[in-house]
């Protein structure tokens, strides 16, 4: 994985991470969305659920606000 340079973006950084098992790999989303935006992960798990063929599998989403 390797940095996109862009003028304009949403900020969007994705991540190379491993839990105990480093040779189990998954892709960690650090985002900044719009906050009239429907969040990334609900899609994401509805369509695992749904047996969705290739797309990333859903394992967790969280939002995190600052200062409101």
């Amino acid at each position: 994985m390797k940095p996109a340079r862009c003028i304009v973006g949403r900020a969007t950084t994705h991540w190379k991470a491993h839990r105990e098992n480093p040779r189990t790999l998954f892709v960690l989303k650090e985002s900044w969305p719009y906050l009239e935006h429907e969040d990334d992960g609900k899609l994401l798990r509805e369509a695992t659920g749904k047996g969705v063929v290739y797309i990333a599998r859903y394992y967790h989403h969280e939002t995190i606000r600052y200062g409101m």
